[in-house]
């Protein structure tokens, strides 16, 4: 026999050995654990505007929450609801010599909340032109809005679970135009700006019940 013509033999199978399996991850991770009832729409909510130094305005602490007597909200807004938005602030990036960033901030932000009222309520013609509350008669002198404002945005999700968010302090930045035309409604929008209310710890605002386990 050549000596390239060997057999190499292999050593016989013992009893209970079997051939070798393939190893797969378990992959049920994947598929697992989504929850169609946590997915949530908000279909109704209230948001409530009050004066800053209404201390008949309680804020709330929970979704346990009524708004105090002689206290309305808006009313209807336009059908793209209120957006709760973060304006980001300046950026500083330091890079390093072959243009990798070594060093990366943010400094600043807020965050808004923009919503269109429908509903010419006293209220809303007010705030919309920072007018004494309570005033029918509109007077302008000016375009700024220095006026700061209490605010709850109270709602309920698709299987009627509350939702609250609030802000202690509150202005108007920015307003859109108002259109008088026979073709659309009368729409009050605003952009509030959330201050950070004065005193320590406090938040600039608060959300309840928003997670859900």
């Amino acid at each position: 026999m050549a000596d390239n013509d060997k057999t190499v033999e292999k050593a016989p199978l013992l009893q209970g050995d079997s051939a070798p399996q393939k190893l797969t991850a378990d992959t049920d991770y994947i598929k697992k654990n989504n929850d169609a009832g946590k997915v949530r729409l908000i279909k109704q909510y209230a948001l409530y505007l009050a004066d800053s130094n209404d201390t008949a305005f309680v804020m709330p602490t929970s979704t346990d929450w009524t708004p105090p007597e002689g206290h309305f909200p808006i009313g209807y807004s336009k059908e793209d609801g209120a957006v709760l938005h973060p304006e980001t602030g300046d950026e500083t990036e330091i890079k390093a010599h072959n243009g990798d960033i070594v060093y990366s901030s943010v400094d600043g932000g807020y965050w808004t909340l923009q919503l269109g009222a429908i509903e010419c309520k006293r209220r809303v013609v007010n705030v919309y032109f920072d007018q004494t509350p309570g005033v029918d008669s509109v007077h302008v002198n000016g375009v700024t809005s220095n006026k700061e404002y209490k605010l709850v945005l109270a709602g309920l999700d698709q299987s009627d679970k509350p939702f609250i968010l609030c802000a202690e302090r509150v202005k108007v930045s920015e307003r859109e135009d108002l259109t008088f035309t026979y073709s659309d409604t009368l729409t009050f929008s605003f952009t509030f700006k959330i201050l950070t209310p004065a005193g320590a710890g406090k938040n600039q605002f608060d959300i309840f019940g928003l997670a859900v386990d």
